[in-house]
C-alpha cells in the first residue's frame, strides 16, 4: 500500500468515529531520503531516513485542540495512536477559549500531485561527483529522494503532494582558510554541470594565490551572483510580502506600497507554487494559486495571505505562513558568461551572509561579503577582496542602480533537515547593480 492509500485509510477511519458537532482536519508531512556526507572529497557517513508525522486538529465551534504523532507504518497500531491522541483532544477542548480568527477550509475538493521519479542513484552520483572533484578538498552534503505532504478532513476533502528533488550542498576549500561554496539542486542531476562547476571552483582556487585587496568604504559597481540576490530577496520574506505586515504596518516595503519606493521595472518576484516543491496546499486546507506576483515590473503587486489574515481582514487565502516557498525572480537578457565583462570595474560577489535589516521600515539592510569575492578590472578578476560590510536599501539595489539581470537562474533550495527536509526553493538570476559599503 503506497504512503497516499494508508493516508487515506487512517482518515477515513478516524473521521468515522468523530461525534456530532466535532470536526477533524488531518494533515501528513513525509519523506523518504538518502543522506551523503563528504569531506576532503570522501564519503564520511550515509544513511536514509524514512518517515511520517500525522497532525491532528479537532474542532467544534470556535474552539480547536492540536496534536502530532509519529506513524509507524503499521496500521492498526498508528490507528489506536491517533485515536487515542483524539481522546486527549476531547478532553482538552473545553477548557479553551474561543478562537475568533479561527479559518479552516470546509470544502470537499481534491487535489493531487504526483511527480515522476527522475532522480537518480545516490551511490552512483555521489562517486561520480567526487570523481569530478579529484583533488580538491570537497565538502558537503548530498540529499535526495521523496517528500510527501497530505490533506484530509471530515468535510470530505483530500490532497496529496510527492515530489522528488536533490540537492548537493557543497564547498571547497584551501589549506590557507579560503573557501568556495554553491549548491546544485534540481529533479535529477546533471554530471557535465557538475564537471564545469568543478573546473571553475579549480580556477577561482588558483585566483586565491593573488594578495588580497583592501577596498575602501563606498559605493561601488557590483554583480551579485545569484546565491547573493537570493539572500537578500530572501530576507524580504521576513514581513515584505506578508499581508498581516502590511496591514498592521510592519513590512519593510510599506514605502514601495504606497508609492513612496520604487524598483526597477527589471524585477518581477512571483511565488510559483505550481513549479516549486512545496506543497501548494495550505495547512488549514486552502489550495494555493498557481502563481502570486509578489512585484511586478517594479510595481508592488499581492501580498500573501494566511487563513488567519484572511478571517481577520476579510480577504482571500493564498499562502500558508505568509512567507515564500516557492519564490522565482524572473531574468533578464544578460549571458552569465558576460556578467564579469559587463561589470568592467567593480566587485564579484558570490555569496553575503550576516543579513539583517538595518533599518526596517526604510527596507535597509545589512550584511557581510563572504567566500570568493573579487576585484574587478577590464572585465577580469585581479585579486579577492578583504571581507567588507554593506548597509544599503533594496529600493536602491533593485531600483535605480540595478541595470541588468541575468538570462539565466540558479535553483537555490533550502537546504535545512531539521525535523524534515525543507521545502523552501528560490529560482533567482544574477544582478548588475551598485552598493554602498561602510566597512
Amino acid at each position: 500500500m503506497s504512503a497516499q492509500q494508508q493516508f487515506s485509510a487512517l482518515t477515513a477511519a478516524l473521521c468515522a468515529g468523530l461525534s456530532a458537532g466535532e470536526e477533524l482536519f488531518v494533515r501528513l508531512t513525509g519523506e523518504d531520503s538518502d543522506f551523503v556526507r563528504v569531506s576532503h572529497a570522501q564519503v564520511r557517513q550515509a544513511g536514509h531516513v524514512a518517515q511520517r508525522r500525522l497532525g491532528l486538529a479537532l474542532v467544534v465551534g470556535q474552539r480547536q485542540a492540536e496534536a502530532w504523532i509519529d506513524l509507524g507504518g503499521e496500521a492498526t497500531t498508528d490507528l489506536q495512536r491517533a485515536r487515542e491522541a483524539i481522546n486527549q483532544l476531547r478532553a482538552v477542548l473545553p477548557l479553551l477559549p474561543e478562537d475568533p480568527y479561527l479559518n479552516w477550509h470546509r470544502g470537499a475538493d481534491r487535489h493531487e500531485r504526483i511527480d515522476q521519479n527522475l532522480l537518480p542513484d545516490p551511490t552512483t552520483t555521489v562517486a561520480e561527483a567526487l570523481q569530478e572533484a579529484g583533488n580538491l578538498d570537497l565538502v558537503g552534503v548530498w540529499a535526495s529522494g521523496a517528500t510527501h505532504a497530505g490533506f484530509a478532513s471530515s468535510h470530505g476533502q483530500s490532497a496529496w503532494h510527492t515530489v522528488y528533488s536533490c540537492s548537493f550542498d557543497w564547498s571547497c576549500h584551501r589549506s590557507d582558510g579560503q573557501a568556495l561554496k554553491g549548491v546544485r539542486a534540481g529533479t535529477t542531476w546533471d554530471r557535465a554541470a557538475w564537471r564545469a562547476t568543478m573546473e571553475r571552483a579549480r580556477t577561482e582556487l588558483r585566483q586565491f594565490d593573488q594578495p588580497r585587496r583592501r577596498v575602501e568604504p563606498g559605493m561601488y559597481p557590483v554583480f551579485l551572483a545569484p546565491a547573493a540576490v537570493h539572500d537578500l530577496v530572501g530576507l524580504l520574506g521576513w514581513g515584505g510580502y506578508s499581508a498581516k505586515a502590511r496591514k498592521t504596518r510592519t513590512s519593510p516595503l510599506m514605502r514601495f506600497e504606497s508609492g513612496q519606493a520604487k524598483m526597477s521595472s527589471l524585477v518581477t518576484l512571483r511565488e510559483d507554487a505550481a513549479t516549486g516543491f512545496a506543497p501548494a496546499i495550505t495547512a488549514h486546507g486552502f489550495h494555493c494559486p498557481d502563481s502570486v506576483t509578489l512585484i511586478n515590473r517594479g510595481v508592488c503587486g499581492e501580498s500573501l495571505v494566511s487563513a488567519r489574515t484572511a478571517r481577520e481582514y476579510a480577504m482571500v487565502t493564498n499562502s500558508d505562513a505568509e512567507y515564500p516557498l516557492s519564490l522565482r525572480m524572473e531574468p533578464g537578457e544578460l549571458p552569465t558568461a558576460d556578467a564579469m565583462r559587463a561589470l568592467d570595474l567593480g566587485i564579484w560577489i558570490s555569496n553575503l551572509h550576516y543579513l539583517n535589516y538595518s533599518d526596517r521600515s526604510a527596507c535597509r539592510v545589512t550584511g557581510m561579503t563572504r567566500f570568493a569575492c573579487w576585484w574587478v578590472e577590464n572585465g577580469e578578476a585581479v585579486a579577492p577582496i578583504e571581507h567588507m560590510r554593506f548597509d544599503d536599501d533594496l529600493f536602491g539595489l533593485f531600483g535605480d542602480r540595478l541595470t541588468a539581470l541575468t538570462r539565466e537562474v540558479e535553483l537555490i533550495p533550502d537546504t535545512s533537515t531539521y525535523d524534515e527536509r525543507s521545502l523552501r526553493t528560490y529560482e533567482v538570476p544574477g544582478a548588475l547593480t551598485g552598493m554602498k559599503f561602510t566597512l
